[in-house]
């Protein structure tokens, strides 16, 4: 059965959130290959946010340009804190002033662009990120956060050359190789992904996101075993990822491990008991042990939580009254 992939959630913002990998409708399977790991937005928190060169203040300025870019930095600074805030509106109203003061400042453009990323709004952010370009077609922040827009809004296909330029200039950055693997995980290039998400595991090998994403491309493979020990190694660093447990389950299916694969869908619901795809994906481990009573009981329960998941009736209706 094939699975299809995602649309990324609609709105970015500063909390870690899902990007899951569904499962097809059609009643059959649902392989529950769910990494967590964090937004786009979220990939870009901290340094890599407004990396690239500050407003120039220096001496070599005539005493109106140190003004005028003195002014900017203030203004720019207190919506990079408005912004901490979740003040979104705030802060952008502070940045248009800025730009208003200063118009070929990169900075402030950049800064722009990423907190309307931040404040899910990527499809604006897109033309502030060309602007930033236009100016410097070489900073790194700028590149990244188009990436990180075009992500955003379903453009896989042409983030790709994004975060290539964003790893050509800095290689050792894992975020980057993140998300060009998730890129190419949605665009079904599932070789260059798992390069990607190979690269990006040796950056950051105590990061349990990556695992998760690296199990995904094993899986959607069909290289269970490898997919296991990916999601083993995301559990050692985060045990209460019940997603991982959830993938780790379908690992066992798939390899026949089934008493393993209930165990491990049965710790996903100790962790998380209000998911239906784990309960789902139980059900669809039981039915294949011809033990449709549980089986049942599960699916009506998922369908108490969720009435329009993928597959639901579909599955009720092959196990009969």
């Amino acid at each position: 059965m094939q699975r299809r992939l995602p649309t990324p959630h609609a709105a970015l913002a500063v909390a870690l959130l899902l990007l899951t990998l569904a499962p097809t409708g059609g009643g059959v399977w649902a392989e529950g290959v769910e990494p967590a790991t964090q937004s786009p937005a979220a990939a870009t928190q901290g340094p890599e946010l407004d990396e690239g060169p500050e407003l120039d203040e220096g001496p070599g300025l005539d005493a109106a340009a140190q003004d005028r870019a003195q002014r900017s930095t203030r203004l720019m600074a207190e919506a990079r804190r408005q912004a901490k805030d979740l003040h979104y509106d705030e802060a952008l109203t502070m940045l248009d002033e800025a730009l208003a003061i200063t118009p070929n400042a990169v900075v402030v453009w950049r800064v722009k662009g990423n907190i309307l990323n931040f404040a899910g709004r990527p499809a604006e952010a897109l033309p502030v990120f060309d602007r930033a370009l236009e100016l410097d077609p070489g900073d790194f922040g700028s590149i990244n956060g188009k990436g990180l827009s075009l992500f955003a809004v379903s453009r896989y296909e042409d983030a790709i050359p994004f975060f290539e330029r964003a790893i050509a200039l800095h290689p050792n950055r894992q975020a980057p190789w993140r998300m060009k693997g998730m890129c190419e995980l949605y665009t079904a290039r599932l070789d260059a992904a798992l390069v990607s998400f190979t690269r990006a595991s040796e950056l950051t090998p105590d990061y349990p996101a990556v695992w998760e994403l690296k199990g995904a491309a094993h899986f959607q493979l069909k290289e269970y075993e490898q997919a296991l020990a990916a999601f083993d190694r995301a559990l050692e660093l985060e045990p209460g990822g019940y997603e991982s447990w959830m993938s780790k389950g379908s690992c066992l299916v798939r390899l026949e491990r089934m008493d393993e694969a209930l165990d491990a869908y049965d710790t996903a619901l100790r962790i998380n008991p209000m998911n239906p795809r784990v309960l789902y994906n139980k059900a669809e481990a039981l039915r294949l042990l011809e033990r449709n009573d549980e089986a049942r009981r599960l699916l009506h329960k998922a369908r108490a939580m969720d009435p329009n998941f993928p597959g639901l009736y579909e599955s009720l209706e092959a196990l009969g009254p």
